[in-house]
């Protein structure tokens, strides 16, 4: 199992160019960065577009929590 912080997911999304998934309290999310400013958030049904990574990081798009603050807990990240 992989684990992360904030500043490797991050580096992730802007440098894979491709969705990112992964389960966070058993819902289904994931992250489109269509652009380094432009991002599509899918959780739990829920849908978002932000124009910045740091949006992406710091929203409580994931079931209340922020990307930021949620990173250590994300251990399977699909690409």
């Amino acid at each position: 199992m992989i684990s992360y912080n904030a500043a490797q997911i991050r580096d992730i999304i802007l440098s894979c160019g491709t969705l990112v998934e992964f389960t966070f309290h058993g819902l289904d999310c994931n992250i489109d960065p269509f652009v380094p400013t432009s991002f599509h958030i899918f959780c739990n049904g829920d849908e978002w577009d932000v124009n910045s990574i740091d949006e992406v990081m710091n929203g409580k798009f994931f079931d209340g929590f922020c990307l930021r603050d949620i990173a250590s807990q994300i251990h399977d990240l699909s690409l």
